[in-house]
């Protein structure tokens, strides 16, 4: 795209960035701090789009996030900013329309189709530094070169309110067999996940677009070429960037030299061999060690938005040592509901609609329906805060499984009739 264009677009997305602070919201510390750090996470992604992939991928990006900010339910704050956006979204649109092609992509492209023509069979990897670009890239390359077919490969990661969900494992072993073993794609973008650990035996090109690192990880990059012959690109607009790669390259040849000197010495050797199996030896023991206690004590689930009492501890049941439901009825006065988008059956669960904060309408989790259950709270733990019954003390845990209370499993036999009927 044009200088201004990019420049342009970079200007309205930094000041939606700045009117994120309000000093009202402010007070609640720990809950605007995260609030804040999903906001200007997904403005900057927005604008790593815009640089080093399409305007209109970008504001694709901002367009989706904001339809998410509209369904959770919003506060005052989050509905000034969507205002804000919806008056700024049509420069936006005219900036995707109107800009011109990235002179990456058009690199990117010249250095593909040179590729793939001189050898059909090429596997290419390309390491993108975000799941956000690396999603922009594969629309891009669905419009441009769709005979490559790419996959998307990303982390696990965690899922949260704004920032989605990461890949299962399903899904990225049936990414990687499509690569692997047939004719259905023939490139994989990739974050960081491919850096290390996964073996790709076809692979004989490797992209990195605006992706750097130390030597150990670009060494790491580099590897992914496995097939004889295998070529490396960095594809870059930032001189520092490229001279950091070579001083990486100049740093890996004395990194060679050096292990290639120290392997003539056995006595070094047997020091490298001790110092590993004392790590290995130090990770067992650290692994084998017990949990922390739950204790039996009360504690109150709270809002992490506005702090309106939710429920107790005592009244969470875990089913399948993995979902947390509540027993406790009266939760729903505090509480309001909206159809879910994508009603859908797991794990015997049925998901019904979305559960919000009555008060500030922060999402909750969910309200499903389990076996003859009707109606059932299902939490998710990184929306409250956790305060302590006795000593007020409170805390916030992003997993279930580091809450400070023993949770009991649940038993069909605690359920009243009542329970089994839709509500009022």
């Amino acid at each position: 795209m044009g200088e201004t264009c990019g420049l342009f677009f970079k200007e309205i997305v930094g000041y939606f960035a700045r009117g994120l602070y309000d000093p009202v919201r402010a007070e609640n510390i720990p809950f605007v701090n995260r609030q804040m750090a999903q906001w200007i996470k997904k403005y900057k992604d927005a604008l790593i789009i815009n640089e080093d992939a399409r305007t209109k991928d970008a504001l694709d990006y901002l367009d989706a996030f904001f339809e998410q900010v509209r369904d959770a339910g919003y506060d005052e704050t989050e509905r000034k900013l969507t205002a804000l956006y919806d008056c700024q979204r049509l420069q936006l649109l005219e900036l995707a329309t109107e800009g011109e092609q990235n002179p990456k992509l058009d690199e990117l492209r010249f250095i593909l189709e040179e590729e793939y023509h001189s050898n059909d069979q090429t596997r290419a990897v390309m390491f993108i530094k975000t799941r956000a670009l690396a999603d922009a890239i594969k629309k891009w390359i669905d419009d441009s070169l769709k005979f490559l077919k790419p996959g998307v490969l990303i982390g696990k990661g965690r899922k949260s309110n704004f920032t989605g969900s990461g890949m299962t494992l399903n899904n990225k072993k049936w990414i990687l067999d499509s690569f692997k073993g047939s004719d259905q794609s023939k490139m994989l973008i990739a974050t960081s996940v491919a850096d290390e650990g996964i073996d790709i035996p076809q692979c004989n090109l490797v992209l990195m677009y605006e992706y750097l690192g130390n030597v150990v990880k670009m060494v790491q990059v580099r590897g992914r070429g496995r097939v004889e012959g295998s070529r490396c690109f960095l594809i870059s607009s930032s001189k520092e960037c490229i001279e950091k790669e070579k001083l990486n390259m100049f740093k890996e040849k004395m990194v060679e030299e050096a292990i290639e000197q120290l392997q003539k010495h056995p006595d070094i050797s047997n020091q490298v061999d001790k110092l590993q199996k004392d790590d290995k030896t130090r990770r067992d023991l650290i692994s084998a060690s017990p949990e922390k206690p739950k204790t039996q004590g009360s504690y109150e689930l709270l809002c992490s938005k506005c702090k309106r009492f939710a429920c107790m501890s005592d009244d969470i049941r875990v089913v399948q040592g993995a979902h947390h439901i509540v027993l406790d009825r009266s939760m729903f006065k505090r509480c309001t509901t909206v159809a879910h988008k994508n009603p859908r059956d797991f794990c015997g669960f049925k998901k019904k609609e979305k559960l919000l904060c009555a008060e500030c309408k922060h999402d909750w989790g969910l309200v499903t329906s389990y076996t003859t259950i009707q109606d059932l709270p299902l939490l998710k733990i990184q929306s409250f805060v956790v305060r302590d019954c006795v000593t007020r003390r409170q805390e916030y845990f992003r997993k279930w499984r580091d809450v400070p209370f023993a949770i009991r499993e649940f038993d069909m036999t605690e359920i009243p009739p009542e329970m089994c009927r839709l509500r009022d």
